[in-house]
């Protein structure tokens, strides 16, 4: 099964390709020097070209719901365009809130990056450098696992939790 996990993101998206549990490639998508359309744009077009890789299921990261201001449209137009590109593709697709990912990767809803980023590495043996990177590689997991209830006899009691949660959600 091929699960994609993204982490849309204004500045700086993380993708994460897995196969099977094993991580096939990951990818940044940077967009700081970028505004309005066109930054939407790039990232559209590139999510588009990314989906070459045939994903069977798509998990990408939910709203930040802290942010305020003139952003809050931003965001949502950039989640628009990554929801559509997916519909359109007909890619079966989750949306997964990030205190539900970081709750199933460290244990800790309210994690840091660099939490995700060591978690990874000792629960399972995967080392991703930047840290977009390792949010979409957890959400990538978080899919795989959801699509594999069988596998679930082998997690914590936290990524249990952690997805059962989401199940009652949706």
């Amino acid at each position: 099964m091929r699960v994609l996990g993204g982490g849309p993101s204004l500045r700086s998206t993380g993708l994460c390709l897995l196969i099977d549990k094993n991580v096939e490639m990951t990818h940044t998508i940077n967009t700081y020097d970028l505004r309005g359309m066109v930054r939407l744009n790039y990232i559209a077009e590139f999510l588009q070209d990314y989906l070459i890789c045939k994903p069977d299921v798509v998990v990408m990261e939910g709203y930040a719901m802290g942010i305020k201001g003139g952003r809050v449209f931003d965001i949502g137009e950039m989640g628009y365009s990554y929801k559509r590109i997916l519909y359109k593709a007909g890619i079966e697709t989750y949306i997964v809130a990030p205190t539900s990912m970081k709750k199933f990767v460290t244990g800790k809803g309210n994690a840091k990056k660099e939490a995700i980023q060591s978690s990874l590495l000792t629960t399972w043996d995967i080392d991703i450098q930047y840290e977009d990177e390792a949010d979409a590689c957890g959400l990538a997991l978080f899919g795989y696992y959801m699509k594999h209830k069988r596998m679930q006899r082998t997690l914590k009691p936290n990524q249990v939790d952690a997805l059962k949660e989401y199940e009652l959600l949706r």
